[in-house]
């Protein structure tokens, strides 16, 4: 009976963490407290703003919400960070700077209102795998702090190891 058990609050812990879940009600502004730019939808298209698939979009907007870090807890509605930043990294080649300015915007879950900052029509190659990341200058509070996610854009966005490294013999 525990073996089912254990597997359920296994699945669940499994659920709770991967799963996509909204954002919630405004952070109060703190000096001490991390923030996390997470990048939420990356929208292939092409010239024109139509969805394109990845094989065949040159342009992609990359969508950017800011949280209280280990949370959902979103920036208030008026935050204005002072500067943010995309980086883009093509295959495995060293990051660049989109040179892109994040147009804000808002949107409205469960009728509570956020903040998302857009960088619109970010080159890219199609078919090509390109990583983004989004990073923030400390908005004139000191202690500031952010962490940062990782999308990969990509018609197969997996790892690839040609040859990967075999696991240590187990010891008795």
């Amino acid at each position: 009976m525990r073996g089912p058990r254990l597997l359920c609050a296994a699945l669940l812990a499994v659920l709770v963490v991967f799963l996509p879940v909204g954002p919630v009600a405004g952070a109060p502004l703190a000096t001490h407290i991390p923030w996390n730019p997470r990048i939420s939808i990356v929208w292939p298209h092409d010239e024109r703003g139509n969805f394109a698939p990845v094989e065949r979009a040159p342009l992609v907007n990359v969508a950017v919400d800011l949280f209280v870090h280990g949370t959902l807890k979103s920036v208030p509605p008026d935050f204005e960070p002072d500067f943010m930043d995309l980086m883009v990294v093509e295959g495995n080649n060293l990051p660049q700077r989109a040179n892109k300015t994040p147009v804000k915007t808002t949107y409205t879950v469960n009728g509570q209102t956020f903040p998302r900052w857009v960088f619109n029509d970010v080159p890219v190659k199609p078919g090509g795998q390109f990583h983004f990341l989004v990073y923030l200058i400390p908005f004139r509070r000191a202690g500031f702090k952010f962490n940062t996610t990782v999308w990969t854009h990509a018609p197969d966005a997996r790892t690839f190891l040609p040859q990967p490294e075999l696991p240590p013999p187990c010891l008795p």
